[in-house]
């Protein structure tokens, strides 16, 4: 979408084609993007798994539109100014009336927030040096909508959050806008993603941050209100809110109140993650990266490392995206099973190895679309990959793209979050 902005701006004619079940998050972006009367074809819904006859049949009713836009449209309604951002509003009322007003204005997402007051914004802004009015994200998906320091002060204001909280929000704030995190597909997608947000260093410590039993759920004050921030950052200023711009068929709670953990360095036998991947053991990290809903890992029984690298591999071997794509998954190993793998020697390149080789499936669980398309494609692992093949396929592309850490309390549960989008890790110092 933002490319067909940019060709548009360059008196370059292009034409977007949508399904009508995305034609409103279309336009909602175009005119985020500062177009609001980009030209649209709208394609009757769906596109996908249907026979390619219909498709094409689609097509062929499309194309006198298609012609019709590229030749001869030209835009009827002025191009946007820049939005602005306003520094406060007034309301008076009670907290429930309060609470109805801003469900009513789009400005919360369905749980009770704490008003966000000037006081209360004011004392979250002396979390950093950095200025109420500068521009830490130019463009919010899906509505393209600008964060400063002080909007994101109120979201953390309204999820609960101290002061101290606001350097790791404004680093997370950072990391989401690297193309490897792909923000804007999670938050208009139709899969079931959200964000997990791992928090590696002293700052872990600093703010109270839960590492061990319960770290992934909601009862760590820390934890729970820093997801909940960045959901809202997403729901109220990104403007990412079903049924018109979150298309998520199914969606989880976890779009909006966001996996927030500490990785357990206390209990963890191998090197962490932030140090893993260059950063210093003093370095306070955090790292941002879209997930599907985990699976939990539950082996009671294992007592040797082998077994219980056997049961996992089974527990993950599932497609979760296309064929051998560059992009990582996570492994969150609970202390007692990263114990058990440690006292055998197992070292974290050794499991990698491992369920790179075993947590695999067979190339014939897709259908023959899906290879038609090449979203699987032969290549110098699998030469000889053709659909209905038994081959076993990995469930990532390289060893190095199953991602572990430490994670959670006594128990013997661990999780695996697959996802299709990339890690990315920020410094939170900077943000102070």
């Amino acid at each position: 979408m933002r490319d067909s902005v940019e060709l548009e701006r360059l008196g370059i004619p292009t034409v977007t084609l949508v399904t009508t079940s995305f034609a409103r998050l279309a336009r909602v972006t175009s005119e985020g993007l500062g177009m609001p009367d980009q030209a649209m074809t709208v394609i009757p819904h769906p596109m996908g798994g249907i026979s390619a006859a219909s498709v094409r049949s689609k097509v062929r009713h499309a194309y006198p539109e298609i012609e019709r836009q590229l030749t001869g449209w030209r835009p009827s309604r002025a191009r946007l100014d820049p939005p602005r951002v306003a520094r406060y509003v007034q309301l008076k009322g009670s907290v429930s009336e309060l609470q109805s007003e801003f469900q009513l204005r789009g400005w919360s997402a369905g749980l009770p927030f704490v008003p966000p007051t000037r006081e209360l914004v004011d004392s979250l802004l002396t979390g950093t040096t950095h200025p109420a009015d500068e521009m830490v994200w130019d463009g919010v998906p899906p509505r393209m909508g600008i964060l400063t320091v002080e909007l994101l002060a109120a979201c953390a204001a309204m999820a609960g959050c101290k002061p101290e909280h606001l350097p790791v929000l404004l680093a997370i704030v950072e990391a989401l806008q690297d193309p490897a995190a792909w923000y804007a597909h999670q938050s208009t997608t139709t899969g079931t993603e959200s964000l997990l947000f791992l928090v590696n260093g002293a700052i872990a410590g600093e703010l109270d941050l839960a590492y061990g039993t319960g770290a992934a759920g909601l009862w760590y004050h820390a934890n729970a209100a820093i997801g909940y921030a960045i959901g809202l950052v997403s729901k109220i200023v990104g403007g990412s809110r079903p049924p018109d711009q979150d298309k998520s068929t199914l969606a989880s709670p976890a779009d909006l109140l966001n996996w927030t953990l500490a990785e357990n360095e206390r209990d963890n036998p191998w090197t962490t993650y932030a140090v893993e991947h260059g950063f210093g053991e003093s370095d306070s990290v955090v790292t941002a990266k879209v997930v599907y809903p985990p699976i939990d890992i539950g082996d009671h029984q294992s007592e040797t490392g082998a077994d219980l690298l056997n049961y996992i591999s089974h527990c993950i071997n599932q497609p979760f995206v296309y064929a051998m794509r560059h992009q990582p998954v996570l492994l969150g190993l609970c202390p007692e099973h990263a114990a058990t793998l440690a006292a055998d020697g197992w070292t974290k390149d050794a499991i990698r190895d491992y369920l790179w080789q075993h947590a695999r499936y067979p190339a014939h669980v897709y259908a023959e679309p899906a290879w038609e398309a090449g979203s699987i494609r032969p290549n110098a692992d699998f030469p000889d990959l053709h659909y209905g093949s038994a081959t076993l396929l990995p469930i990532v592309a390289r060893p190095e793209d199953l991602q572990i850490i430490v994670c959670g309390g006594a128990g013997k549960h661990s999780h695996f979050w697959p996802g299709p989008k990339g890690m990315v890790t920020r410094r939170v110092d900077p943000w102070r």
